[in-house]
């Protein structure tokens, strides 16, 4: 039942004038938010500290945050390839966040980072539903 109504609402997004850019602006903010979140992770006077007493992990999650980071803005820029092409993105970067940028943000703020992994998470279930009614969407039409 609840998988009806969402595929429904996706139905009603993807036909909706403003719908169909939902998705690429919720990413492009993301993007925006983790390249703000790098510069002023590395302005920030705390982020030397970090340095001093974990590089490695620091570094690390630098890295895996401007990986993650470039995933989603490939998302958002590739407006001419197909939608579910552009959704496997997202959800690769939403991954890399989860999988590798948090473990190494618990590493380091341990349980300051829980917002930030639970939101990762539920982008992540919403790009994998979005997938999901995108392929069925695209299964219907051939």
């Amino acid at each position: 039942r609840w998988r009806h109504a969402s595929q429904r609402n996706y139905e009603r997004l993807m036909t909706h004038p403003i719908g169909r850019y939902t998705l690429d602006i919720i990413f492009s903010v993301q993007a925006v938010a983790i390249i703000g979140l790098l510069v002023l992770g590395i302005m920030h006077p705390a982020s030397r500290l970090s340095l001093a007493h974990q590089p490695y992990a620091a570094i690390l999650n630098f890295a895996s945050s401007a990986v993650a980071a470039g995933f989603t803005i490939a998302g958002v820029v590739s407006f001419h390839r197909p939608r579910l092409y552009r959704y496997h993105l997202f959800a690769i970067s939403l991954l890399i966040n989860i999988f590798v940028s948090d473990f190494f943000d618990f590493y380091q703020n341990q349980f300051e980072a829980l917002p930030s992994f639970i939101i990762s998470v539920v982008l992540y279930l919403g790009v994998r539903s979005v997938i999901q009614h995108e392929r069925q969407r695209s299964a219907a039409a051939d």
